[in-house]
């Protein structure tokens, strides 16, 4: 019977505090409610089937508030097509953008340098798998700016 090797790979185990983010944020105040007690980012829902759907517009002033008081920006998405991906992208300097659906990778090829949040809801089918594993080998090897 075969030993079992101990690990070689060293586990950062460093204590910090989490950073939240907040998702769904529809009114100005709201902002200012969470910058007062400490959240770190703001997720703004551009998802019409929401119920805390906001259009570009009305997201990029929440944005700014954000910006204003030292948040994160999320623009939140999900299954958008390319104009439409590439639109958010371009209207406002998003810190992330939140893709929450079935997106490829390739979609966020021209993108300019907002950071990629690819959120996927697992249940274990096999095409939840299968997106993963696209999205991981996609960015495989390259650099992590």
């Amino acid at each position: 019977m075969a030993q079992h090797e101990p690990s070689t790979t060293q586990l950062d185990t460093t204590v910090t505090l989490p950073r939240i983010k907040v998702c769904g944020v529809t009114r100005a105040g709201d902002i200012d409610f969470l910058c007062k007690f400490g959240f770190k980012a703001v997720g703004l829902n551009l998802v019409p089937s929401s119920k805390r759907f906001l259009d570009l517009d009305r997201a990029i002033d929440l944005a700014k508030r954000c910006k204003d008081l030292g948040l994160a920006t999320v623009a939140v998405l999900m299954d958008p097509t390319v104009r439409e991906f590439m639109d958010v992208s371009n209207a406002f300097a998003w810190d992330f953008i939140q893709l929450h659906g079935m997106e490829v990778p390739e979609l966020t090829e021209g993108c300019p340098s907002n950071a990629i949040i690819k959120a996927v809801s697992w249940s274990g089918r096999s095409e939840e798998l299968d997106l993963v594993l696209r999205w991981s080998q996609f960015f495989s090897g390259r650099s992590k700016t």
